[in-house]
């Protein structure tokens, strides 16, 4: 079973990761190529990933190679919001930012969904993350 589920919305892509998340180099790439797959499918930029859980298991240099492989996967010009409850920013988020800027995809970490829909210029997705099971 997947940590988390992807849906095509009218706006923005929702990924909804399930509450034993763990960010692991290997989920995490393949959670970017399915976003990436979405995105081609449906044609939008903006994607909001959400969860209740979140356990990073990288090290910088994963990060790195994790933002690198952007532009591979065709994320060009995506506006990512991460949002989960209560996160705080720290240095690896912030140093994920930076690495996803500078290959053209604008990314931010958020605690509270309303901040991160509202970046995205999106409809709030409260009603859509709740009671989402992973695929």
């Amino acid at each position: 079973m997947k940590q988390y589920a992807i849906k095509i919305l009218a706006d923005h892509i929702l990924v909804t990761n399930s509450a034993d998340f763990q960010a692991t180099r290997g989920l995490v790439f393949q959670q970017w190529n399915d976003i990436a797959k979405a995105c081609a499918k449906s044609g939008l930029k903006k994607v909001l990933i959400h969860g209740v859980g979140f356990e990073r298991k990288l090290n910088t240099a994963e990060i790195f190679r994790t933002g690198d492989a952007f532009p591979g996967l065709g994320l060009l010009g995506m506006r990512v919001a991460l949002c989960f409850p209560g996160y705080k920013t720290d240095e690896l988020s912030g140093f994920f930012r930076t690495v996803a800027d500078n290959r053209g995809v604008e990314l931010c970490f958020f605690g509270e969904l309303e901040a991160a829909a509202e970046w995205l210029g999106i409809a709030s997705s409260k009603q859509q993350t709740t009671r989402m099971t992973p695929a």
